[in-house]
């Protein structure tokens, strides 16, 4: 069997697996487009969605329940987007929502590609992308989170960044920025890479974010106006209902998975998340030192905020995409020992999606990966070409003229 009828094989099959996917979280329901669509609604009626008093009783006319994961801690301006969706009936726009991440996650992944300059047979592409929906994609579709959002706005980032369009990249910044707990040290470390080699993009970035706050503020006026008390709540309890808990929340974040694993909490907790921490930073530099590109940092960056984050759940593992996509790129430049290195994280992140039981368990996945991509970025010895750095639009590899492309100056 020749390699392209073995890419339109496992080309089918990644879009046959789309298509499960979605299926499954259709006949699955989660619970989070019912809070975008609640929060949407209540705007539609005048209210403000910040005030759970006000969100609650909307929540329960949609499904027949109040429970809520948590109070609406979004930007003002992202329910907007889900305005049109109130339109539909609540099922119709689950219907919507999924094919709309299913789009999302697809477009993601073939801009990555475009960044990352990965010149390989099309058989390991779709290989690649069924392992990455596998890995990430699937938990967030069927919980119906917006982590397809931020790999969205990820990719449109550093693909603005090599396109050169400051439009677009400002507005990628914006909606990675939609879920700060998972991406803000990835946003804030491609700002500062971008002041003196993409300031329009800032520019753009911070008047794409005024745009959608003052929309925000018109549609909600006065969406800062709410009462406060046990708002942060919803960050460590399961509640059903304004002040009404029905459980202790547990996270997929390093602090849980130490308290639940190890048992380990206090001040014993706190220096392992510090030593944690500073390995990430560690591993933020170094990448930044030997790269120099918005690709490699912002997928330690990423990895960075999720090791250190006080919350995040399996869904908010999207952006990892990037990390994963960069590692698997790098195996080939590795000795047989630092591949095998790479490579038994991987399969065990893997093996992970079968084995957790619980949030806090969903963690080893974060560690796995991250191991896995320090080992590949780090140990490479060979830097003939640089995964992720823009080839000429000739389709030249050479690190002098894809350094060009980076330069405001040239």
């Amino acid at each position: 069997m020749n390699t392209i009828r073995v890419a339109r094989l496992l080309q089918a099959a990644f879009f046959f697996s789309l298509l499960c996917f979605g299926l499954f979280a259709y006949l699955h329901p989660g619970v989070d487009l019912r809070y975008y669509y609640g929060a949407a609604l209540l705007v539609r009626r005048g209210g403000n969605p910040h005030d759970y008093a006000q969100l609650a009783p909307v929540l329960k006319e949609i499904s027949g329940f109040t429970g809520t994961i948590i109070p609406y801690f979004y930007p003002p301006w992202y329910c907007l987007f889900f305005i049109p969706m109130t339109f539909l009936p609540f099922q119709a726009a689950r219907l919507l929502w999924i094919v709309l991440n299913l789009g999302l996650f697809y477009v993601s992944l073939e801009w990555l590609w475009e960044v990352l300059d990965w010149r390989i047979e099309r058989w390991f592409r779709w290989v690649a992308f069924i392992f990455a929906s596998i890995l990430f994609g699937y938990a967030c579709l069927v919980s119906e989170n917006s982590g397809f959002v931020l790999l969205f706005g990820l990719a449109l980032t550093l693909r603005g960044i090599r396109r050169n369009q400051p439009i677009l990249t400002g507005l990628g910044l914006i909606l990675a920025l939609t879920k700060p707990q998972a991406t803000l040290m990835m946003v804030l470390c491609l700002a500062v890479w971008m002041i003196r080699r993409k300031p329009a993009a800032l520019g753009w970035g911070a008047a794409w974010a005024a745009g959608l706050l003052g929309a925000a503020t018109v549609a909600i006026p006065r969406w800062w106006q709410f009462d406060y008390s046990g708002f942060g709540q919803g960050l460590t309890y399961a509640l059903n209902g304004p002040e009404t808990i029905a459980g202790i929340r547990v996270a997929a974040t390093i602090y849980d998975w130490l308290k639940f694993t190890f048992g380990i909490c206090g001040s014993a907790q706190i220096t392992i998340v510090a030593v944690i921490g500073l390995l990430g930073i560690g591993l933020v530099a170094l990448v930044w030192k030997r790269y120099d590109n918005p690709a490699y940092l912002a997928a330690a960056s990423i990895i960075l905020t999720l090791l250190l984050t006080p919350y995040a759940l399996q869904y908010d593992y999207v952006p990892l995409t990037l990390a994963f996509l960069l590692t698997l790129k790098h195996l080939p430049d590795l000795k047989p020992l630092p591949r095998a290195a790479a490579i038994l994280p991987l399969v065990l992140s893997v093996l992970v999606l079968f084995l957790a039981k619980m949030q806090y368990q969903a963690t080893w996945i974060l560690l796995f990966v991250s191991v896995s991509f320090a080992v590949a970025v780090l140990a490479k010895t060979s830097f003939s070409t640089q995964g992720g750095v823009p080839a000429a639009e000739d389709g030249g590899e050479s690190l002098r003229s894809s350094e060009r492309q980076y330069n405001p100056r040239s």
